[in-house]
């Protein structure tokens, strides 16, 4: 279809609530794309001539999420088009309520297909480095929606944490002043996952690893250092994988970033533990730096029967090992993980064995995930099942461990 630039079109772009930071990203490359090709950004559906929803599915809340707001707003006059990962993880399920057109996350670099006349390529645009707004909508007809679905959030959590905890987050949310000492500024490093967790849907929706060049990464980098933004995210589905197609390594990446003098720091998401391990001398010198205050560190479970039948990395010990060597070297760093209760085949000493591990490490905070049973998934098709209300049980076990911890976290 062609839309050319003299139409003056109008766009509105919205990623679903809780979508991840990549997603996040992928939203503002969309919206940017858009707007350099002569279309205004409005911040109501009802004016757009185009509505690009970037959708999640890693988890049943989220899915449920993308399809209330792809019901929601194929009722306006505008095209909706739907991006994001549900197209590739539940197509199916999508289909049910929407038969108009789709973009999977995999295939966003190929949007100059199917937006032909723009005078400005996708593809000649470069990585966005900073989040789609979050809170543009907070005065819009859509808060409504997305208040709701945060107090539906809130049902898990003890009445004790949600008031000393959540209450006082989210109010610092709303209040915080946006400035360049708050405002993160994410250096994506590169795009897909090559590992085959059996539970995983979201690989299928973002494809195979592709790191972005180190020179391109370091540009992004210093382009931020100069704007003059204090706090820095190294993000990717997998950042620790960065460079192995390339044949560049994480923490030679990191290194080449932090050769480049300022006063900021820097926050590590999505470095798996595998990659950990396999690099836990090299993070010695990165870690003496002292750019680096936090470390998502998604293990998943503490059990090596569970992580065996996820098809992730099993070794427990070296991962504490390697854990504490950062917690040894870095007092203060910040350490964060998910964890998935109620994964197939789990039993009560699963559930303990996980609870352990985080006290060993002394997790910082958690996102607690209860199983979703992603479809064309190997774990789909598992045996024993765990069911619903046991899963929630066990979620309460777990949440009320990481209070005693004083352990900040979240369930989805």
């Amino acid at each position: 279809m062609n839309y050319a630039p003299a139409s003056l079109k109008k766009i509105y772009v919205e990623p679903v609530q809780g979508a991840c930071n990549r997603r996040q990203l992928d939203a503002e490359r969309v919206a940017s794309f858009f707007v350099h090709n002569g279309f205004y950004l409005v911040s109501n559906p009802k004016e757009a001539d185009i509505i690009f929803l970037v959708t999640c599915a890693v988890s049943t809340k989220r899915e449920n999420s993308s399809i209330s707001r792809v019901n929601h707003l194929k009722k306006y006059r505008g095209e909706l088009i739907v991006g994001g990962c549900l197209p590739a993880i539940n197509e199916k399920e999508l289909r049910s309520v929407f038969t108009g057109r789709n973009i999977p996350t995999f295939e966003l670099p190929q949007i100059d297909n199917y937006f032909q006349g723009m005078k400005i390529k996708f593809s000649e645009l470069g990585d966005a480095n900073q989040y789609f707004p979050s809170y543009s909508k907070i005065f819009s007809p859509e808060f409504a929606e997305i208040a709701w679905n945060k107090i539906r959030s809130l049902r898990m959590l003890s009445p004790k944490y949600i008031i000393t905890k959540e209450i006082p987050r989210i109010a610092g949310l709303l209040t915080r002043k946006n400035s360049l000492e708050t405002t993160p500024y994410p250096v994506r490093i590169s795009w897909g996952c090559n590992q085959k967790c059996s539970y995983c849907g979201v690989r299928a929706a973002v494809s195979r690893l592709h790191s972005k060049p180190s020179e391109i990464c370091r540009e992004e980098f210093l382009e931020g250092v100069r704007k003059g933004y204090k706090e820095f995210e190294v993000i990717a589905d997998d950042v620790g994988a960065y460079g192995i197609d390339i044949g560049k390594n994480f923490p030679d990446l990191l290194n080449e970033l932090f050769e480049i003098p300022g006063d900021y720091r820097v926050l590590i998401w999505n470095l798996s533990p595998m990659w950990l391990v396999h690099n836990q001398d090299k993070f010695l010198p990165i870690l003496q730096k002292q750019r680096i205050y936090r470390i998502h560190f998604p293990v998943q479970s503490g059990s090596p029967n569970i992580l065996k039948a996820m098809n992730r990395y099993t070794d427990i010990q070296k991962t504490v090992e390697s854990l504490l060597f950062l917690r040894k070297h870095s007092p203060d760093l910040i350490l964060t993980t998910d964890v998935i209760i109620g994964f197939p085949g789990e039993t009560e000493v699963d559930v303990d064995e996980t609870i352990e591990f985080i006290r060993k490490v002394h997790f910082n905070g958690a996102n607690i995930f209860m199983y979703y049973s992603v479809p064309n998934t190997p774990a789909h098709s598992l045996e024993n099942h765990v069911p619903q209300k046991v899963m929630e049980k066990r979620v309460r076990r777990v949440r009320n461990a990481f209070e005693r911890m004083d352990m900040d976290y979240t369930i989805s």
